[in-house]
């Protein structure tokens, strides 16, 4: 039996103004997240584990949108520096996966593509989730990454 591919809720390229490593470190802390991506509340996580470290744990607290707020464990569940990251949160029904995959254009750029799906399997599963957090993701989208750009290319 396989599985269904994950349902692809967005999926968006930026170009960075930085180094491939910088840009990798500054992601691989996920607890970076909540500078610049809308309603992440905070992140936190075992000081003792690095970033970067497959099987690291994430504790992240959202405000939903009927503003209460949630806490989400996610795991790191592949990191290939500088190239790639992925995490898989544990959160019902959204079951989210979020994956950073990165290129050295020239020696201090980057192209980053970010993907953020649902790893939720059945038909239902999968419309509720195009329906309730598909168009909120892709507007959250349209102001993290322009802020995740401005951050890395900040002095």
């Amino acid at each position: 039996m396989t599985s269904k591919p994950h349902l692809v809720l967005v999926d968006q390229t930026i170009i960075i103004d930085r180094p491939i490593d910088q840009v990798f470190a500054f992601l691989a802390n996920h607890e970076n997240y909540a500078l610049w991506f809308p309603d992440v509340i905070s992140i936190t996580s075992d000081p003792s584990e690095p970033h970067g470290t497959v099987g690291k744990h994430y504790t992240e607290t959202i405000r939903l949108p009927t503003g209460w707020k949630k806490r989400i464990s996610i795991p790191l569940v592949e990191s290939n520096p500088p190239l790639q990251l992925a995490t898989e949160g544990k959160f019902a029904l959204l079951n989210p996966r979020m994956e950073y995959q990165l290129e050295a254009i020239d020696g201090d750029v980057t192209l980053l593509r970010w993907v953020f799906s649902s790893r939720t399997g059945s038909a239902l599963g999968r419309a509720l989730v195009r329906l309730l957090a598909g168009k909120a993701l892709t507007d959250h989208a349209a102001v993290a990454l322009p802020k995740l750009k401005a951050i890395l290319e900040s002095p």
